[in-house]
């Protein structure tokens, strides 16, 4: 032991060595901004996103990570989010079908074609291609029909992180923008983001040499084995939250009572919960410590005695996110609602997939899987909806596109398969998750999804019953 040791030591490091070097290769590609373009990417994002007040709007809000379970336990909390929330209906038996936003988004942004089964049946065609093909369903469908068309950040567009919006060029009056991080350009906020990622570089590295088994620990949900510097999380959490604070800011009201119809649709990704950091209770705007937090475990029980666990940081970090990115879309519907653009507006909130985390006992099945990592967020308010319900009926977040365009289109089709926008396979087919966590798009990029770290399971009719989740075989 005492000499192979040494020698096994010496491999990793040269492989991490042969890692950085990659890496450093590939980031160099990415050219800097100049001044000019810089100045010119950082304009003003006022109006950006129009709402109609004489047609209809849709909106489909991705909240990369959001978790549904949170839902009753935030509206006990805050009562004020409670009451914008008031005329949604909350679905908690929502399923996806991954835990990662490389193989969930595509069937949320294009419905059940696009599920990781579906698209792997298409072996001859790359992961990009049918990705950008997804993300392209809804607003190329929409911009068929006459909509004003926006999209923001979509997931993965080009197989890039950052989304190439080059997509939608074709489509002369869909505009895509990226927001992240638009408007917390302060000097300390970019010194920590250029810093975690220097960091990150360096880990990623150690983390493509390290035995599969390794992986996930260094990994570490992104932190790359972090001592959890809050400044930093906090740093990568205001690059998203401040995207939802600027909501009204980028709004813009088009149109006039009794004048000519204008529809409108919006789809925009944000990732403030998918960026978990510690925040201030009980208000929830700034930075926080985890002493206050732990004070208070009460909100953490409903009345009926359901309780969630909140015993680890990780934990709290990711409850703190969600209800601060509640707060702000509570915001914005209280602006749609005082000018006049409330009810004459669909919205969907919802989604790509959870989170392993423990929260929740009933999720915790029998076969080993936490099911809060395929439980996705999903509240839906349709036009003119004036109550708040709870449906147990079971969903998938692959239901967005028939509840986005349901009543508006005669025959709502995909505008790249011609195949019917529906529902009908959740009652038709046996829908198949994975469980693989091949998360890397510069990785899992070919013709199919490479799902071997992980299993496969048909899930039917009630997330919570572990008799609903049957293991199979690889798809």
């Amino acid at each position: 032991l005492q000499r192979v040791l040494p020698a096994f030591i010496a491999g990793m490091v040269v492989l991490s060595a042969v890692q950085c070097v990659t890496v450093q290769r590939e980031v160099s590609k990415v050219q800097p901004q100049t001044a000019a373009e810089e100045t010119e990417e950082t304009e003003d994002y006022s109006g950006i996103l129009p709402m109609s007040r004489n047609g209809k709007n849709v909106v489909v809000f991705m909240l990369d990570r959001a978790i549904s379970g949170y839902i009753p336990y935030i509206f006990q909390e805050k009562p004020e989010i409670k009451e914008a929330f008031s005329d949604f209906t909350y679905y908690p038996n929502t399923l996806s079908f991954s835990h990662t936003t490389n193989m969930a988004a595509p069937a949320l942004y294009g419905g059940y074609e696009y599920t990781p089964e579906e698209i792997d049946k298409r072996p001859d065609e790359s992961l990009k291609d049918k990705n950008d093909e997804a993300l392209s369903v809804l607003p190329v469908l929409f911009w068929q029909n006459g909509y004003t068309v926006t999209v923001c950040e979509p997931p993965y567009a080009g197989y890039q992180n950052i989304p190439d919006l080059s997509i939608y060029d074709e489509y002369d009056s869909i505009s895509a923008y990226s927001l992240a991080g638009k408007f917390s350009q302060d000097a300390d906020e970019e010194t920590r983001t250029r810093q975690t990622q220097e960091r990150n570089f360096v880990f990623y590295s150690l983390f493509k040499t390290v035995p599969v088994v390794l992986q996930e620990t260094v990994y570490g949900g992104g932190e790359y084995m972090s001592l959890s510097d809050s400044n930093t999380e906090y740093a990568l959490y205001t690059r998203h939250s401040t995207v939802l604070d600027n909501l009204t800011y980028m709004t813009e009201i088009v149109g006039t009572d009794g004048g000519e119809e204008e529809n409108t649709f919006l789809i925009l990704k944000n990732n403030t919960t998918h960026s978990p950091a510690m925040l201030s209770y009980p208000d929830y705007q700034t930075s926080g410590d985890f002493t206050e937090q732990y004070k208070h475990p009460e909100r953490f029980t409903l009345p009926d005695g359901e309780h969630m666990n909140m015993d680890t940081d990780d934990q709290l970090k990711h409850y703190c996110v969600n209800v601060a990115a509640l707060e702000r879309l509570a915001v914005w519907i209280g602006y749609l609602k005082e000018e006049g653009v409330y009810d004459n507006t669909r919205i969907i909130f919802v989604a790509d997939h959870g989170r392993k985390l423990g929260n929740f006992d009933r999720l915790l099945l029998d076969n080993g899987v936490d099911a809060e990592s395929y439980n996705p967020l999903l509240l839906v308010k349709d036009f003119n909806a004036k109550s708040f319900t709870v449906s147990d009926e079971f969903m998938t977040n692959a239901d967005t596109p028939a509840i986005a365009v349901a009543g508006l289109f005669d025959d709502p089709v995909n505008p790249f398969t011609g195949k019917t926008i529906s529902s009908d396979a959740k009652h038709t087919t046996p829908l198949a998750i994975t469980t693989s966590s091949n998360f890397q798009i510069n990785k899992n990029n070919g013709n199919q999804f490479d799902t071997s770290d992980g299993e496969w399971y048909i899930v039917k009719d009630n997330i919570f019953d572990s008799a609903n989740w049957e293991r199979t075989t690889a798809r």
